[in-house]
């Protein structure tokens, strides 16, 4: 377990990739070194590094079509993959040659990844392999090719989760063949299905968990997977699947600890459903029998409409109300995981006493929080009063940032919207409201005419013709302005009309684009944040001119396409903000009485 324990610390310190490494192979060789097996571990650990970490930079990028999403598409060329922004009709495996705008990040696993916008692509060759023949046939197919190809359906996650669906489908074949030819044959059915899965779809880090499973031991799985996928000691399924494991070889009190679990599901997820847990080998049994039902659609189309109604139905049974007041949503911080780990070293048992701290904590927040949600190109920004007395949402993003919009809501703890108010029509604000409705139950502000509790809609009196002229223009808790996609025309009617209106957060009107903010109107307002939410590579935006006079009149610019989510919270001894990319700020310091 220390070689184990090792791995998964230093894991976590992706950004000093070599030095990590030196470290894990120093560790694997000295607890090893009995065993001889030192050099076999110098030599893997030197060929996965320069696998994982060597980025040459290339100015003419020649690869293969590895995956293809709807507004995107990577090609792996040698040791990296590249992401390249735009649509791609070919399949995959296809070898392109692709020039562009390089710019470099690193992303969620720790990786550093190569973004590639403005590409000139150019085909070099087809692919004819069995896996582009399958992409191809399920062209027409968009949800069948989801749920094949493991690409991911905010409207079917389950559905289109490998994990779900390969091991649902094992259990269902393990089931039928283990009474005629024993438990050891079905391991070796099992690999030969897995094998076959690899050799047409591919191979990633859920096949591979769900191979290493009837091979090695739970610790040869960690360390084989976190040498192969480094980044993968954040990723979900990792967390989910080995969190319990690695938590309670600390203390065997923690080993069926239901809190860890509990915790877990919390901190990834942001809900937990204890019928869920109940009920989880039944639906990743449904899920295997979606699965065998979708590859008998490559020959009878007509089946997928009935694999995903069947499916619906098994899902619709969790949305049942009384069901629903069953989940419990949050992201608890690590100090409860602290706290649990700390209870199991004591004689009497303080676990629940921990547990119920937790549920409390994440269902009555008692401060308030206002959260500006990165959407990308897009707006969605949630405010809570203390205790969830009141949640409201202003406005929704695009479809694609559906996902994140969810699981923002889920972490900070709501389940369900009082208000959710949409500025104006632009699908960038409220092309999700139908899915809210229907997931949140909010009530709908659309109109100047609509009734606001707890806050202030500005020039509510006045009608522009033009949608983003006659956006919304709300007034919030705690003196923060919210302006929509209001332009200089609106702007200068605020100041006429309320000539004493200030605010200490304001949020950028469309986007940061040259048509809103004026310096005028920044100079009277003269908030101490402005947020921008923007992705600048769609439309440029914020300005320079706008971001010239932030600058100029000393008002600290915060860009969600930066920062992520960003939250202020506002508490009885400081106020301060948070994002999700680990910045953060004073806004207040004094201690009130």
């Amino acid at each position: 377990m220390l070689v184990v324990y090792g791995i998964v610390v230093l894991s976590l310190f992706g950004s000093w990739f070599y030095h990590q490494w030196v470290f894990i192979l120093a560790w694997a060789m000295f607890v090893e070194r009995k065993q001889n097996r030192g050099a076999v571990f110098c030599i893997l650990g030197i060929a996965l590094m320069v696998t994982h970490y060597w980025y040459p930079i290339e100015s003419n990028v020649t690869g293969f079509v590895e995956s293809i999403g709807a507004s995107s598409y990577v090609v792996r060329s040698k040791t990296q993959g590249y992401r390249i922004i735009g649509q791609y009709d070919g399949a995959l495996g296809d070898r392109l040659s692709v020039v562009g705008d390089q710019t470099r990040i690193v992303n969620s696993n720790n990786r550093i990844q190569t973004v590639i916008t403005k590409p000139q692509t150019t085909v070099q060759s087809k692919n004819t392999s069995i896996r582009t023949i399958l992409w191809k046939k399920t062209s027409d197919y968009p949800l069948l090719q989801d749920i094949l190809f493991s690409q991911y359906n905010s409207d079917y996650p389950l559905l289109t989760s490998l994990s779900f669906q390969l091991t649902g489908l094992l259990t269902i074949v393990t089931f039928i063949l283990r009474p005629y030819i024993g438990m050891q044959k079905c391991k070796s059915v099992r690999l030969f299905i897995c094998s076959i899965h690899a050799i047409l779809f591919g191979i990633g880090f859920s096949l591979l968990r769900v191979m290493l499973k009837d091979l090695v031991s739970k610790e040869k799985q960690v360390i084989i997977l976190l040498i192969l996928f480094p980044g993968s000691v954040t990723n979900i399924a990792f967390i989910l699947v080995f969190g319990k494991f690695l938590i309670s070889g600390l203390s065997m009190r923690l080993k069926d600890s239901y809190a860890i679990t509990l915790y877990l599901n919390l901190r990834v997820l942001y809900r937990f459903n204890p019928l869920e847990l109940a009920l989880y080998k039944v639906t990743r049994i449904v899920c295997g029998l979606v699965y065998i039902g979708a590859l008998l659609s490559l020959h009878w189309s007509f089946m997928l409409e009935y694999t995903v109604k069947f499916f619906e139905w098994y899902i619709g049974f969790f949305e049942i109300s009384v069901v629903k007041r069953l989940t419990l949503v949050g992201k608890p911080s690590i100090l409860f995981l602290i706290l649990l780990v700390m209870s199991a070293y004591r004689q009497s048992n303080t676990q629940k006493y921990v547990v119920s701290m937790m549920c409390l904590w994440l269902t009555f927040y008692p401060f308030t929080r206002i959260t500006y949600i990165d959407v990308g190109q897009g707006d969605a920004t949630l405010i809570q009063y203390p205790f969830n007395l009141d949640t409201t949402l202003i406005d929704t993003g695009r479809r694609q940032a559906y996902s994140d919009l969810r699981n923002t809501l889920y972490a900070q703890g709501v389940k369900e919207l009082d208000q959710l108010i949409i500025t104006h029509d632009d699908l960038d604000h409220s092309e999700n409201t139908e899915q809210l409705e229907r997931e949140f139950n909010p009530r709908i502000i659309k109109n100047k005419t609509d009734t606001l509790e707890f806050y202030t809609m500005l020039l509510s009196d006045i009608s522009y013709e033009e949608s983003n002229a006659n956006s919304l223009i709300v007034l919030g808790p705690h003196n923060t302005l919210f302006m929509g996609d209001a332009g200089l025309e609106q702007e200068r009617e605020l100041m006429r009309s309320n000539p004493f209106l200030s605010a200490d957060l304001l949020k950028l009107g469309h986007h940061g684009s040259k048509t809103s903010s004026g310096r005028d109107f920044l100079q009277a307002l003269r908030p101490r944040y402005a947020i921008i939410s923007s992705r600048p590579s769609t439309y440029g935006h914020p300005h320079n001119d706008v971001m010239r006079n932030l600058f100029n009149l000393r008002i600290t610019p915060l860009q969600t396409s930066q920062l992520g989510n960003i939250t202020f919270i506002w508490t009885p001894f400081l106020d301060y903000f948070v994002t999700s990319k680990g910045a953060f700020g004073i806004i207040n310091t004094v201690i009130k009485c």
